[in-house]
């Protein structure tokens, strides 16, 4: 190939590439951006830090709890950023999230955002990194824990209203607590339908933890159990926050190979034109 036409090749790959590479790099953005929340709310130090992860079996009881409490700091500061982000161009359903019960917005803090970036980032770029059946297996292990939770908090419920209808049957002195204010409250844009799945969940668990209330009141249970139900409730949760930082772990090593595997096409084309011009000059 004559070297003119071969640098004339070049151009027009470089320029199909600059066309098509606008969403690429948006892919690119929104997956380092991503593993970068999922990072930084796991380490310690701040903004997470550059600290290497530490094993919290070698750690001291009391220092264990200081690390989850700075962690959960992190989460909840980073996680609250989330809830009020704009996304450009992103379709959305606006609501507004109102959760009473202190333990149950800090869940929402911490994990609601991350949850919806997460399958935010898979309904718009898997795609690009993975299979459409990998994106699909991917979605389905983050659905199935955001299910359980949304079904755990349906029974809560169930039950909690079930025990007060019987409870308060021919009760005069019957008391009905309140909250006296919410303790979070944000206009989000719901960028995934499985999120909305946990957006009525935390509703079902914020009823749920005031009607138990309710039941302790009048002495049909106990602070024990109401207690229960919130880390019931925080341990499901984490566990679909664990489940998407796997998944943008995942997302984050195609991104790699990918952008690896464009580098060495890059450097192939480099060299095909680099061949090309010792035969042109001795012609």
């Amino acid at each position: 190939m004559p070297k003119a036409a071969a640098k004339d090749q070049v151009k027009e790959n470089t320029t199909a590439l600059a066309a098509a590479d606008a969403e690429l790099n948006a892919a690119d953005a929104a997956i380092a951006d991503a593993t970068q929340y999922a990072e930084a709310a796991q380490a310690t130090g701040e903004h997470g830090g550059a600290t290497a992860p530490l094993d919290r079996k070698e750690l001291a009881p009391e220092e264990r709890e200081a690390l989850s409490r700075q962690i959960a700091s992190r989460q909840r500061q980073m996680g609250s950023d989330e809830l009020e982000r704009l996304y450009p161009s992103a379709i959305v359903v606006n609501v507004d999230i109102k959760v009473n019960a202190p333990n149950l917005a800090s869940s929402a803090q911490r994990f609601l955002g991350l949850t919806d970036r997460t399958l935010y980032v898979i309904n718009r770029f898997g795609s690009r990194f993975m299979s459409d059946s990998e994106v699909e297996v991917t979605r389905a292990s983050i659905r199935e824990h955001i299910e359980q939770y949304a079904q755990e908090a349906r029974q809560s419920l169930e039950q909690a209203k079930l025990l007060v209808e019987k409870a308060s049957s021919n009760r005069d002195d019957w008391l009905t607590p309140s909250y006296t204010s919410s303790t979070l409250e944000v206009k989000f844009g719901v960028k995934a339908r499985d999120t909305m799945t946990l957006v009525r969940a935390l509703r079902d668990w914020d009823e749920a933890i005031l009607q138990f209330a309710t039941l302790e009141f009048n002495d049909g249970a106990s602070i024990g159990q109401i207690d229960t139900m919130r880390l019931r409730e925080r341990t499901l949760f984490m566990q679909v926050n664990r489940q998407c930082i796997r998944a943008v772990k995942a997302f984050n090593r195609r991104r790699a190979e990918a952008a690896q595997k464009r580098i060495n096409k890059d450097k192939a084309e480099e060299q095909q034109v680099a061949a090309a011009e010792p035969a042109d000059a001795a012609a």
